[in-house]
């Protein structure tokens, strides 16, 4: 079912995303949990809007913390008797935070965090105190989790995100390319790749023109191998033809502490294909190596490779990672469980 912002008599809970929902067009493309959520708790779906956002008072604070300040004070002003708030990220689930802890009495706030050791949300915690406005921290990831609990040592959380496992579906019988992909942009290691490339001759196709990133990667062609090749920017329906056709899925990370990749990982367990991925410590909560994925060491074009020569030229191999893969992600990030988790968390914190 998708969720639109629509007047309700029923207000229980404000799911807060940092995403214009207007982009979303009916039925197309993947489900997104904060739909999922909404339906099995009769909520109301909050998206940013930024008309005007270059004149707005809280703009330059905006884009010194990366947070959405004037979403959160929206949210506020136009939902002030919400029973819950679910924050799907820090851009809005911070500020939110700073907003309601000097509140008396106020409604139950849980956030879902992605990286909350940025530089700039330490600091702003320091000016605002806002994890004093946040009854539960959901993290993606252990690693992540460690830093939740400095905050809210009896109240954090670590659940794997959920991806829906029908759109990204295998397609059986389906023609497999003669290529390798490479989804996403966010902390990617394309120059370890751009190494490695050197190294074998197959073709990889590059998308890494995310949406929900920050961060750009540069596309410097005149540099790339011969055999490395940058994309434009696809519709959902291109990118999942793009995961089942190839080969094999390639996931270069530089070490973080986040789960960078971890959509590009899901999403090519869910089509059922081999997935080759970097050993950042953020990603470990998903991946186990030779068993759902191939997993080779940080920052090491000879590994990544070895391993591509290895996947290319195993089909054996590659359909019982793809087969486990699948198997995986359905059992442990189908969007239901994903829901049904996050929607009891907020039921116990609700006052």
């Amino acid at each position: 079912m998708r969720v639109t912002e629509q007047n309700t008599d029923r207000l229980k809970t404000i799911l807060a995303v940092s995403e214009h929902l207007q982009n979303i067009a009916e039925g197309t493309g993947p489900i997104k949990d904060y739909e999922v959520i909404s339906a099995e708790m009769d909520a109301r779906v909050i998206g940013c809007t930024r008309a005007n956002w270059m004149r707005h008072p809280f703009a330059v604070a905006e884009r010194a913390f990366a947070l959405d300040l004037s979403q959160a004070a929206r949210i506020l002003r136009d939902f002030p008797t919400a029973k819950a708030y679910i924050s799907f990220s820090e851009r809005t689930g911070i500020p939110l935070a700073a907003l309601l802890r000097s509140r008396h009495t106020r409604p139950a706030h849980v956030m879902i965090a992605h990286r909350l050791n940025t530089r700039s949300k330490r600091l702003f915690r320091q000016i605002s105190q806002w994890h004093n406005g946040i009854d539960t921290i959901v993290t993606m990831c252990s690693t992540q989790l460690e830093y939740a609990r400095q905050l809210l040592p009896d109240s954090s959380v670590f659940i794997r995100q959920g991806i829906d496992t029908d759109f990204y579906s295998p397609q059986y019988g389906a023609y497999e390319g003669n290529y390798i992909l490479s989804v996403g942009s966010e902390s990617r290691d394309y120059a370890t790749l751009a190494q490695a490339a050197e190294i074998f001759p197959y073709p990889i196709k590059i998308l890494a023109s995310s949406p929900w990133s920050r961060n750009r990667v540069r596309n410097d062609s005149q540099s790339l191998p011969t055999n490395m090749e940058f994309l434009p920017r696809l519709d959902y329906d291109s990118v999942r033809k793009l995961y089942r056709e190839a080969k094999v899925i390639v996931v270069p990370l530089h070490d973080t502490y986040y789960a960078a990749g971890v959509n590009a990982v899901l999403e090519g367990f869910a089509v059922g294909k081999p997935v080759l991925v970097s050993g950042s410590l953020g990603i470990l909560d998903y991946v186990c190596h030779s068993n759902n994925a191939y997993v080779v060491p940080v920052a090491n074009a000879e590994a990544l490779a070895d391993a591509v020569e290895l996947l290319w030229n195993d089909s054996a191999l590659r359909e019982a990672l793809g087969e486990e893969a699948r198997r995986w992600v359905v059992c442990h990030c189908g969007l239901v469980t994903y829901a049904a988790a996050i929607s009891q968390i907020v039921k116990n914190n609700l006052k």
